[in-house]
């Protein structure tokens, strides 16, 4: 396993460092370092990321699929665990699970708040001098944005293709599920191979926090397996 140690991003009211794409460009490096100079197969490489991490994952995926580098193919696989995939939020609406969730999910979020308002400083830190009405339409920053724009879209291209297979996990109870399940539709009408795994109560980042059972326990068992290329077996009770 290669944890990557990317650049951190901050804004006002603290100095501002390191907005998009910093974190995406360090992680580029890292899986150029593993592919040219460790000499790791490409089809051999799983790139994953969780949460905010998620969203990193994607872009980077996303850079090696469009760049076209030859020295640079595309990695063989993407786990995605409560992937941000929305920084516009475009779809936190009534009826949501923006608003349905906001009780349930592991982020203080008062009932009622949208959440570009709660996540005022960690969304202006990321996306530094980008105005934030254009990260709608940003496929790196918003992939499931609701008006995202996808690639030579004049000429009929698909937002997710040549996207290698992908697991996608999150939690029934998290505020951004409604963005985790469009994305899963959304590979999966681009032609990609999409195993999904959304237990009903869990919350946002679930696998991380070992109280979390059995979720996390059967989530690690069943991704497990797709590493393997197998169906999960294992049943975890209690």
């Amino acid at each position: 396993m290669l944890s990557v140690d990317y650049r951190l991003s901050s804004g006002p009211p603290l100095e501002r460092e390191n907005p998009f794409p910093t974190a995406v460009i360090d992680s580029i490096a890292a899986y150029k370092y593993l592919v040219c100079e460790v000499g790791f197969l490409p089809q051999n490489i799983i790139i994953t990321g969780e949460s905010a991490g998620g969203n990193i994952a994607l872009a980077l995926i996303r850079y090696v699929n469009e760049s076209h580098l030859s020295h640079l193919p595309p990695p063989g696989g993407f786990i995605g665990s409560s992937p941000s995939t929305d920084m516009s939020y475009s779809r936190a609406e009534p009826g949501s699970s923006h608003s349905l969730n906001s009780e349930s999910d592991i982020f203080n979020v008062p009932r009622g708040t949208h959440p570009l308002t709660a996540g005022k400083f960690h969304i202006g830190a990321y996306i530094g001098e980008i105005k934030p009405e254009e990260t709608k339409y940003n496929r790196y920053l918003s992939p499931t944005s609701k008006f995202v724009i996808p690639p030579n879209a004049d000429e009929g291209t698909k937002l997710f293709s040549g996207f290698p297979r992908s697991y996608i996990i999150g939690g029934g109870a998290e505020l951004r599920i409604d963005d985790i399940v469009a994305l899963a539709e959304m590979m999966k009408d681009d032609g990609v191979d999409v195993t999904t795994d959304f237990p009903p109560d869990a919350v946002h980042a679930y696998p991380v926090f070992r109280w979390h059972e059995p979720e996390r326990t059967e989530s690690f068992t069943k991704s497990a397996a797709w590493l393997d290329g197998r169906e999960a077996t294992a049943t975890v009770v209690g």
